[in-house]
């Protein structure tokens, strides 16, 4: 099992996100732990390689997987017009 840290700008960036949506993310978080690569999820190119990315919603959550720590850090969580700027 991997363990889940966030960032500190994807602890601010959840605060601005609806609750029922915070829950939804907060609960799709927490199957990463499991399965960090779920088929779902899409390997990032260019600026943001290397980084993964799971959709909720209309809200996107990029995260770094660190294989040799079981570690998983969530570093951004936004909706999907603004994650990529």
């Amino acid at each position: 099992m991997y363990e889940i840290e966030f960032a500190s700008s994807a602890k601010k960036e959840l605060t601005k996100v609806p609750k029922i949506i915070r829950k939804a993310i907060f609960k799709k978080i927490e199957t990463l732990s499991s399965t960090p690569r779920p088929p779902s999820a899409k390997k990032l190119q260019g600026k943001h390689h290397g980084l993964y990315r799971i959709r909720v919603r209309n809200y996107r959550v990029i995260y770094s997987i660190l294989d040799g720590k079981l570690l998983i850090l969530v570093l951004h969580v936004d909706h999907r017009k603004d994650i990529y700027c």
